[in-house]
Formats: structure tokens, C-alpha cells, sequence
């Protein structure tokens, strides 16, 4: 379990771990929790009782980045919400990438997911803030979590995003998978960055 709280010296740091890269050159699929990391974890109520969730755009660009060079983005959330639907339908995620209301059981929708593009835990990173989310980590390559995950689940993750849930983390986490596999759009502006940054 690897955290920094600096953006930049984690991603160098990150790039320099031949044990989290060698994991990360073969990741073809992220899934992630919603609420806490797609969302800061709150959500409002109106009057009326409609419900209100609030998304990162960075995250969903870093949605369509990785779409782009081919991965696929799964959701596995514990709640039934519209909001998340729209969610994933803005972000092109197909309605057979979406699971909500699992309260219980989130390694089988995992394990759904890979055998139906055919893909094993070595190709598959998952990225959660809780209780229902650490319980897959045996079924994929790497867990990811959130710094504003609960401290047990950063304790037992195979590394820490230095970004709140709902404010960028998945972005960077994206960016990172898709820096080392040599894919992201923006490669040379991120190495030149990284070599800006203050050794550790």
C-alpha cells in the first residue's frame, strides 16, 4: 500500500514502482464503486425528494481517454440512483458495464464482467472506497483507492490515489494507466512534468 499526498511525486513515484507498472502495462479493464469515487459521496435531496448527484467532468474525459485507446470502464455500485444512470449513459458506458443496487456480492459482477470480454484478474483494476468494494481485490491485479477512502480500506489497497473521490481521482488514476502503457494523448507534456518534480 503505497501513499503520497502530492499529485506530481505520486505520479513519479508511481511510474518509478516496477511492481505497480508491470501490473498496470497490462490493465484492459477499471471498474469503480460510484459514490465516494465517481462522487464525493454525498447526495441532496430536493423538496420533492428527487435525488441529486455530482460528477466529475475531469473524471469523464479520463472516462472517454480511456476509452479511446481501448480500455473498458465498468461500475459496480451499492445503490439503485437515476443520476448514475445518466451518469454512465453520458459517458458511454454500456448498459452491461453498470451494476447498481449490489449490496452484497460485488465479485460476481466482476467475475460477469470479465468472462464476458473474456479477460482474467491480471487484466482487471478496480478502484473503491469501502467495505463492498475491498472484497474483489483477490479478483483483480490491483485495488485503488480514493484518499478520502474510509483509513482501513487505504490500509488495504495496493495503492492510494492523492485526489478526493468525486474531484479528479479516477481522472488521475486513469492518466497513470494510460502514461505507462504508453497510450495517454498527452505523453510527453506529463514526462516533461515528471521531470520537473522534486525527487523523493
Amino acid at each position: 500500500m503505497f501513499i503520497q499526498r502530492d499529485a506530481g511525486l505520486w505520479f513519479k513515484a508511481m511510474v518509478n514502482n516496477c511492481k505497480v507498472v508491470e501490473r498496470l502495462k497490462k490493465v484492459k479493464m477499471i471498474i469503480t464503486d460510484v459514490d465516494g469515487t465517481l462522487t464525493e459521496g454525498y447526495i441532496y435531496f430536493s423538496e420533492s425528494g428527487d435525488e441529486f448527484k455530482n460528477f466529475s467532468v475531469q473524471d469523464g474525459y479520463g472516462i472517454a481517454l480511456a476509452q479511446e485507446q481501448g480500455l473498458l470502464v465498468g461500475v459496480i455500485s451499492g445503490r439503485d440512483s437515476i443520476a448514475t444512470i445518466e451518469m454512465a449513459k453520458d459517458r458511454n458506458i454500456p448498459a452491461n458495464m453498470l451494476y447498481q443496487g449490489v449490496m452484497k456480492n460485488k465479485v460476481q459482477y466482476v467475475e460477469k464482467m470479465q468472462k464476458m470480454h473474456n479477460l482474467n484478474c491480471e487484466e482487471t483494476l478496480y478502484f473503491g472506497d469501502d467495505v463492498l468494494d475491498i472484497q474483489v481485490k483477490k479478483n483483480v491485479c490491483l485495488f485503488a483507492s480514493p484518499d478520502t477512502a474510509l483509513f482501513y480500506i487505504q490500509e488495504a489497497s495496493d495503492f492510494v490515489v492523492p485526489k478526493c473521490g468525486g474531484c479528479g481521482a479516477f481522472r488521475l488514476l486513469i492518466d497513470l494507466i494510460l502514461y505507462v502503457q504508453g497510450k495517454h494523448f498527452a505523453q510527453d507534456v506529463i514526462s516533461q512534468a515528471i521531470d520537473k518534480v522534486s525527487c523523493l
